[in-house]
């Protein structure tokens, strides 16, 4: 088990690094795009596509990240107001329905790439099918992040020495 937790932390920094790198490169993508059309008032024809492309680059994965760090959006109003097994009940149901969602979604992704055979508009070297597999490695990782959640917290419920 602790190689697992070992490699994974690996995968998170590497995630991390590739995050920080395609966040930089849509920094300095909107930068030229910005100064080429204010200030040369020639705007460039392909940054605005490579920015809309590293972005869906940048968020499938990112998904993957926030789960396993937990810096996910939680709605807490209700939750807190809940008594201990409410909670219990609450927490049981979202885990199940985030791993029903998360299937869903990588078998939805497939079937995007399934359609998608064209190339970028303005870069026509880029395959977008290529591109596009950044989607279904984030869907996988994240998919796989929530059953690792849900088996802690099935091991939670069920296993005395866990919970202590």
């Amino acid at each position: 088990m602790k190689i697992l937790a070992k490699i994974s932390d690996v995968y998170i920094k590497i995630l991390k690094i590739y995050l920080e790198v395609l966040l930089a490169l849509m920094v300095v993508c909107i930068i030229i795009q910005v100064f080429c059309r204010f200030v040369l008032f020639s705007p460039l024809a392909w940054s605005e596509e490579l920015t809309t492309l590293l972005q869906a680059a940048l968020i499938f994965p990112g998904i993957a990240y926030c789960v396993k760090n937990k810096t996910h959006i939680e709605m807490t109003a209700v939750y807190e107001r809940l008594p201990r097994n409410g909670k219990i009940i609450f927490d049981a149901i979202a885990q199940v329905v985030l791993v029903i969602c998360g299937f869903y979604f990588i078998w939805s992704v497939k079937l995007f790439l399934g359609v998608q055979k064209q190339t970028a508009l303005t870069m026509t070297w880029l395959r977008l099918d290529v591109f596009y597999q950044v989607l279904f490695w984030g869907a996988l990782t994240t998919e796989l992040y929530l059953i690792s959640d849900f088996l802690r917290f099935i091991r939670f419920l069920f296993v005395k020495e866990a919970a202590k």
